[in-house]
């Protein structure tokens, strides 16, 4: 339709399609219109593998008694995981030190799976050697004061207005607790990593490890 506009005055009709005169339609994105948010949990202490299998089965997903069931538990329903529509990224599990796991959630569907190896556990040979690579590498791997190389939890989140702190705390629970790491550190220092980083370079450059006991007869 057609109408009269003044000058500098903007067209308040949503429906109005009057091409003589502006309008200043300010279309809303869905995240916007559906709540929807997100957040990356990111920390650097591996999962007790029985704690975090428990967590994952507070998502709405497949497998999920919870869900299968047409009675679901109304428990389950107030855990901060169950408005998680889209999550993924990669563990890092008290059993597997050398092995990340990668998490793909959408929906009703999850998968876990093998993903490779860590950066510090792969062999010097298979590293790539261009500058872009190396520099992601090294943010992976944190900085020069973190002892455990590009292990890490890295999981995005994502859902209508899901509940941050909730699922944070959920999972800081599932990691190790202080006892429980530090037998994991005993273990696993026997097992040198196969890399390292010299932060002092820039790109900081990959060197093979050369255990302590190297040579000693």
């Amino acid at each position: 339709h057609k109408h009269t506009v003044l000058a500098k005055e903007e067209c308040k009709d949503a429906n109005c399609n009057d091409p003589t005169h502006s309008h200043n339609k300010v279309v809303e994105s869905p995240q916007s219109k559906f709540g929807i948010t997100s957040f990356v949990y990111s920390r650097r202490r591996p999962f007790d593998t029985e704690r975090v299998k428990a967590a994952i089965m507070k998502l709405p997903i497949v497998g999920n008694p919870a869900i299968d069931n047409e009675n679901q538990d109304h428990e389950n329903k107030k855990s901060p995981m169950f408005r998680v529509l889209r999550s993924k990224g990669f563990m890092w599990v008290s059993t597997k030190h050398d092995e990340p796991l990668f998490w793909s959630q959408a929906g009703r569907f999850f998968e876990l799976k093998d993903f490779g190896k860590f950066w510090a556990s792969t062999d010097l040979r298979w590293w790539p050697d261009d500058e872009l690579s190396l520099r992601d590498i090294a943010r992976d791997f944190g900085g020069p004061d973190n002892k455990w190389g590009d292990r890490r939890q890295e999981i995005v989140f994502i859902g209508p207005e899901i509940d941050r702190a909730g699922i944070e705390a959920m999972l800081d629970d599932c990691l190790l607790t202080e006892e429980e790491f530090k037998k994991y550190v005993e273990e696993e220092v026997k097992r040198p990593d196969l890399v390292r980083l010299d932060f002092t370079q820039d790109p900081p450059v990959p060197i093979a490890n050369v255990p302590e006991t190297a040579g000693v007869a």
